[in-house]
């Protein structure tokens, strides 16, 4: 069992990281004043940033929900061993 749990840890630890980074590459919510300095103007640009946002928000939230999960089954293993 304690192999389970070394590769469950190293698991987590890859997840959180990854979460991380996932969400610090998000646009913040509030234009403020990045939108003062320009950006895409452009219908195409826009939607690729759409698409990319969309894809970042998929992400998070596939990683947040492996996150619990592997935090679970380490509780269980914990708990079972």
């Amino acid at each position: 069992m304690v192999a389970v749990e070394i590769i469950l840890t190293i698991l987590l630890f890859l997840v959180a990281v990854a979460l991380v980074v996932v969400i610090t590459m998000q646009e913040s919510a509030q234009q403020g004043a990045g939108a003062l300095y320009g950006g895409t103007t452009d219908l195409l640009g826009k939607n690729q940033s759409k698409s990319k946002e969309q894809k970042l928000v998929s992400y998070t939230r596939i990683l947040g929900v492996a996150l619990i999960v592997i935090a679970i089954v380490m509780m269980l293993v914990q708990k079972i061993g």
